[in-house]
């Protein structure tokens, strides 16, 4: 009876994807929760950002350590990296953007701006411009030569958490405390679309890559998409937990899902049917991204605040 009970568990279990899963690797650190990473596939570059004040730079292959930036004062929750791959981008506790020249990790500017935290920042994809944002509800805009911001985008009430970009470069989203996702239009530099779902603040989002939908997850344990158009709500997930981290599949098939107590789930378009649901960090799962390997295979990486970098078998996910 006890091997029947046995068999019976571990049937449940995977056919309602919650057999524990092993990563093909893992890179563990020594400096706190891992809040953001950037990939240089062609040069072999994995960059980190620290909870313990520092930037650092592993081999992508090897998890070798490569080398490390100290001299922040506060937690780095975001970084980017510019177009042409020689220049990296920081923010964090210092209220500040620091920018860093490439391959050596060289500081070569730090630029004020920000009233507190900087939460996060992107590159646009047409040019060396950068968005950083945080607390004080602002989008500022900084070129490559400035010391100051070039521009400010204003709409939001609350602090803002996250920046994204889609397909299309004249569009950028953003999600912050209180409910508040929106959409910007650059050329006009004002708020083109607002998204109204949500009920807790929104910790990430991610456009589909057709640029249709726009996926948003929020600690009210939801996770919802919406048409980007129309700001209309599609379709609604409902994990119940502190949802921290969404990304969409490369083809665009499958929605990951990673929450604040280290669950990644994984979604299939398709129906919304959900295929996955297992422990894979021992805290919350702060980035979630692809890697595309040999064979045109995929690699899923996560970093957590374990102080973990986990790559994970993709096609193994697939029913």
């Amino acid at each position: 009876m006890r091997f029947v009970r046995w068999a019976v568990l571990f049937f449940f279990l995977l056919h309602e994807g919650l057999w524990a899963q092993s990563p093909v690797r893992t890179i563990m650190t020594n400096r706190g929760k891992i809040f953001d990473f950037e990939v240089d596939e062609p040069n072999d570059a994995l960059f980190l950002a620290h909870e313990y004040e520092a930037v650092s730079v592993v081999g992508l292959k090897s998890g070798a350590p490569r080398d490390l930036y100290l001299g922040f004062g506060g937690s780095v929750r975001c970084i980017g990296l510019s177009q042409r791959k020689d220049m990296l981008f920081a923010g964090g506790g210092d209220s500040a953007v620091f920018t860093f020249s490439l391959p050596e990790l060289k500081r070569i500017s730090r630029r004020n701006g920000h009233k507190n935290w900087v939460y996060d920042l992107v590159v646009d994809p047409r040019q060396d411009v950068v968005y950083s944002t945080g607390p004080d509800t602002l989008i500022l805009l900084w070129d490559l030569l400035s010391s100051k911001p070039i521009d400010t985008l204003k709409g939001h009430k609350h602090w803002i958490w996250k920046l994204k970009f889609g397909p299309d470069p004249n569009q950028l989203y953003s999600s912050a405390g209180e409910s508040e996702l929106v959409r910007w239009n650059l050329e006009k530099g004002k708020i083109d679309v607002r998204f109204h779902g949500h009920l807790a603040a929104i910790f990430d989002i991610d456009v589909h890559p057709d640029g249709q939908m726009l996926a948003s997850c929020s600690w009210d344990g939801t996770v919802r998409i919406w048409n980007v158009q129309t700001g209309n709500e599609i379709q609604l997930l409902t994990p119940r937990q502190l949802m921290q981290s969404v990304c969409w599949s490369p083809d665009g098939k499958f929605l990951i899902l990673g929450d604040y107590s280290g669950n990644l789930y994984l979604y299939q378009v398709q129906g919304w049917k959900k295929i996955h649901q297992f422990q894979a960090h021992g805290g919350a799962i702060r980035k979630i991204s692809f890697l595309k390997g040999s064979e045109g295979k995929y690699q899923v990486l996560t970093a957590g605040d374990d102080s973990r970098l986990k790559f994970w078998d993709f096609s193994a996910w697939l029913p």
